[in-house]
């Protein structure tokens, strides 16, 4: 089986980027919680992120050499590999899991991997957690996708049927699935996804829609207060990802482009403005900032045929291919975080 090159999207396909259809309804988001209930839920966790702000660092006091992707080689469906930007050669199977594997989220110490994993005898996805081999997957949250792991280690956002939630990683796994809270809220038919933190546990970018023709950048704070809209135009955007230092945001878009198919990496500033385009060529999707902040991996489809990874200088210059094989290799997601 060939993938398409695109997003594997909350709806449980892989899928090219497309405009959205028009809808009668704007979407319709909520916080359900104040921040008083969310600490009753989590506890400090997260006061605790955003007092260690100080702890992640941007500089090149560290290196991330680190990441993964997914891919189809080995037979098995899509599923998670892993590779030193250093060594790209050498390519390491991370999960051997029956039905499809995505959205690899690793924990900030490297030793874990949450996923979105579609099992051929469930009727939707779920989000698991395994260790950084793949193995002793264990259910954290059902129906839901696209996970991202709290700086601080213990909370994931996530993605579901109406909005982005968060829930607390021990407790969960732990058998107590009711640490969970929702932090937006829209209609089915209008799905949130691909949540990303900031280095300081303060705010989460996601993709959503906002008016009838658009498909955007979203932020939002952890506590579900001051949602805004970073891209409102008729353009699709996705894929967004935090530079370390929150100052930036690297996001995939279609603007620019006379086709809805297809797309180039841009990067703005943290309140959406000063927009500036790093590629050009219309194939290119899923930017991942590295936690030192020097380099962006992504994948493309620039070299023809299938997606392959590549990694640039967080400029847009440098850019180089890290996997050759056939088939598909995307989605990349950078394992562990810089820390003092």
């Amino acid at each position: 089986m060939s993938w398409s090159a695109g997003q594997f999207g909350a709806h449980g396909f892989f899928r090219e980027p497309e405009l959205p259809r028009r809808c009668k309804k704007r979407m319709r988001l909520s916080s359900r919680l104040a921040a008083a209930s969310i600490a009753a839920l989590f506890g400090s966790s997260l006061l605790a992120v955003s007092q260690g702000a100080g702890s992640l660092r941007s500089t090149t006091a560290c290196r991330s050499t680190k990441l993964s992707f997914l891919s189809e080689r080995g037979g098995r469906g899509l599923q998670i590999f892993r590779l030193n930007v250093r060594h790209p050669r050498k390519v390491t199977r991370v999960t051997r899991l029956p039905g499809i594997v995505a959205d690899a989220a690793w924990s900030p110490d490297g030793r874990r991997v949450a996923f979105r994993w579609f099992r051929p005898s469930a009727g939707r996805p779920a989000v698991y957690v395994a260790n950084a081999n793949g193995t002793k997957p264990k259910l954290l949250v059902d129906n839901a996708n696209t996970p991202a792991w709290s700086p601080d280690g213990r909370l994931i956002a996530f993605s579901h049927g109406t909005g982005i939630g968060l829930i607390n990683v021990g407790q969960a796994l732990g058998g107590n699935r009711s640490s969970l809270h929702d932090i937006t809220h829209t209609s089915a038919d209008r799905p949130q996804e691909y949540p990303h933190w900031t280095a300081n546990g303060k705010q989460l970018l996601f993709n959503g829609y906002g008016d009838s023709r658009s498909y955007d950048i979203w932020v939002v704070d952890a506590d579900g207060r001051n949602l805004h809209d970073l891209t409102p135009d008729r353009s699709l955007e996705y894929g967004a990802s935090w530079s370390p230092n929150g100052t930036k945001i690297v996001f995939g878009s279609n603007r620019g482009l006379r086709s809805i198919f297809g797309g180039d990496l841009y990067v703005m500033n943290a309140d959406g403005t000063a927009v500036r385009r790093l590629t050009r060529g219309g194939k290119t999707y899923a930017p991942a900032w590295s936690p030192d902040g020097r380099l962006m991996a992504f994948n493309s489809r620039r070299a023809g045929g299938a997606n392959e990874i590549y990694v640039m200088h967080a400029n847009g210059s440098g850019v180089r291919r890290l996997t050759t094989r056939r088939g598909e290799d995307m989605m990349p997601s950078w394992i562990g975080l810089c820390r003092s």
